[in-house]
């Protein structure tokens, strides 16, 4: 069985012969028309959600009770699912996935490409950063980030089971 993509090229090849049939599969009868609306149909504003394997790897060192890398990581999927649900936002009122590069990234003084905060990000669909005095937000910024930074930054961050625990609810991770 030959998986070919609407230009022809294999993407993926098994011989397989048994009792059902020949392996011939899903596509292999469509022209080359309709399989390259096909593709291009299920990849158009695809949100690929990286949030959700940065939270698994949190859990992860949660689980192994290494906390420092759960803090790093907790923070890191949430900018992630940020980023996505503000993607996903932005794609419903019309705008198109260039549009949303050229609002999520800037080009610094020295020439390097940079994302935009959260904050800004958070300001492109709800139009302020009122939020940034939102005592949820500002837990968030005084028991999460602050304990990210300290420890990406090589200060001593002592984090315990019940610091995690506390992060884990003020992100609601679980």
């Amino acid at each position: 069985m030959t998986a070919k993509n609407y230009e022809g090229n294999e993407v993926w090849a098994m011989q397989v012969y048994d009792q059902r049939g020949t392996g011939v599969g899903l596509g292999s009868d469509l022209s080359d028309e309709q399989m390259k609306l096909l593709q291009t149909s299920l990849k158009r504003d695809y949100v690929e959600d990286s949030a959700t394997k940065f939270r698994q790897l949190a859990n992860k060192y949660k689980a192994q009770k290494d906390y420092h890398s759960f803090c790093v990581f907790v923070v890191i999927a949430f900018e992630h699912w940020v980023f996505r649900e503000i993607r996903t936002a932005l794609l419903l009122k019309g705008k198109n996935n260039e549009e949303i590069d050229n609002c999520f990234y800037q080009v610094d003084k020295k020439g390097k490409i940079r994302n935009i905060s959260r904050e800004d990000a958070l300001a492109l669909v709800i139009g302020s950063k009122n939020f940034k005095n939102h005592p949820s937000y500002i837990q968030f910024v005084e028991k999460v980030v602050a304990r990210r930074d300290s420890i990406v930054h090589g200060r001593k961050e002592n984090l315990t089971e019940d610091c995690t625990e506390e992060m884990v609810h003020i992100v609601k991770l679980n």
